[in-house]
């Protein structure tokens, strides 16, 4: 269930994500089990898998909570996504050249939509300042290149 009422928020925990395809949740089941779609809410910050060689990842905040396709679509970016595919709506960033190396800004002029399954990072805590920006705690960085050596190795 996607709300933009979120207690965790603020809070930095590690969760046991559960499939979404594999079912609900039992009532006698652990609490802390959470599906990908519960985490995701307007506004959250993501960072996706990438396999191009010139970027770790790519980062997106959320406009909306996931969601899957009723017709195939294809966004402002040119991108297809077929009938039925688990998509997150938002927005990318890009590399800020005038703030730090973990500066970015967000990409206002066109709308992205990605598949779930890209998701590799789920940062709750970060938010866009009034100015569109954002700036990556090193905290985040690091754990976001130990996630992306675990997907290597």
């Amino acid at each position: 269930m996607c709300t933009k009422n979120v207690n965790a928020i603020g809070r930095k925990e590690i969760v046991p994500i559960r499939p979404d395809d594999k079912g609900t949740i039992d009532d006698d089941e652990n609490d802390n089990e959470y599906t990908m779609s519960d985490l995701i809410v307007e506004g959250t910050v993501l960072a996706l898998y990438t396999d191009e060689e010139n970027a770790e990842f790519y980062s997106l905040r959320a406009s909306s909570c996931p969601e899957k396709l009723r017709t195939s679509e294809v966004d402002d970016w040119g991108v297809s996504l077929k009938k039925n595919t688990k998509i997150i709506r938002g927005q990318y960033f890009k590399s800020d050249l005038n703030g730090s190396e973990l500066s970015y800004k967000l990409i206002r002029r066109k709308k992205a939509i990605v598949p779930e399954a890209s998701v590799i990072y789920i940062s709750p805590q970060l938010r866009v300042n009034s100015r569109f920006a954002l700036t990556l705690p090193e905290t985040v960085h690091l754990d976001l290149l130990s996630v992306l050596d675990g997907m290597e190795s």
